[in-house]
């Protein structure tokens, strides 16, 4: 029997990955900090953009680098580690491709979130 050539369903991430799922890093309490695959791919996109033009990430972006339709919980599990202020969330009013209101979300690392992980010895692995 053959196998059926498999077809991606989602479009590829312009962001580069991380070589390595665990990534751990100290806060600005001293504590150790364990990120998930997830969370260590979403922070390394994260801090990517934040020196780019356009340094927000939508919400779509943050599932696709996640690589999971739970990218707000990925986010929020984020803050409770770095902590509430260091990544920003906005929602947009827009209009999607079928003219009717929506309203996506975006996010990117604030200054304070940059602090702590220059401070820190994070990084992609």
């Amino acid at each position: 029997m053959k196998k059926r050539p498999t077809r991606e369903t989602t479009k590829p991430s312009a962001i580069p990955e991380p070589n390595s799922a665990i990534v751990t890093d100290t806060t600005p309490k001293g504590n150790c900090l364990r990120l998930s695959p997830r969370q260590a791919r979403v922070l390394y996109a994260l801090e990517l953009r934040a020196n780019q033009l356009m340094p927000w990430l939508w919400r779509e972006e943050v599932d696709r680098v996640a690589k999971a339709s739970n990218g707000p919980d990925v986010v929020f599990r984020l803050r409770g580690k770095l902590g509430d202020d260091a990544i920003d969330t906005q929602i947009v009013e827009a209009v999607d491709s079928d003219g009717k209101p929506s309203r996506p979300g975006r996010y990117r690392l604030t200054g304070i979130g940059l602090a702590r992980l220059a401070k820190s010895d994070w990084r992609p692995a």
